[in-house]
């Protein structure tokens, strides 16, 4: 792990250089999750690790996160009153430990269950 000097005693940080790798390969794992708007899905506007796939009603979200878990992705399923109703969605959370393969079977799985349950 790197070392960047700390602005207090002239030491070193050595979590700092990590901490900026994971939220660079996080955000790289964001721009992959854009694979979703080519199968019809709606992201929310985020720009953090955590990103919304909004999905409408309960039921929708619901059962959409209870397939993706079935393939071994969990996903959480955000809805009311946690969130406005009509905007009931699944939250995805990325980290430095995510991999774009991660990302292109969230994707595949996602397709899938949009062909097979409607989107």
């Amino acid at each position: 792990v790197a070392a960047c000097e700390s602005p207090v005693g002239g030491g070193s940080a050595p979590g700092h250089s990590l901490a900026s790798f994971g939220i660079r390969i996080a955000g790289e794992r964001i721009d992959e999750l854009a694979g979703a708007l080519r199968i019809g899905l709606t992201l929310g506007a985020s720009t953090t690790p955590i990103q919304p796939i909004l999905l409408g009603d309960s039921t929708t979200a619901n059962r959409w996160g209870d397939a993706l878990a079935r393939d071994g992705i969990l996903v959480g399923a955000i809805r009311p009153p946690t969130v406005p109703e009509g905007t009931a969605r699944l939250r995805v959370t990325f980290s430095a430990a995510h991999t774009a393969a991660h990302v292109d079977t969230l994707l595949s799985v996602l397709a899938e269950i949009a062909a097979g349950q409607g989107a």
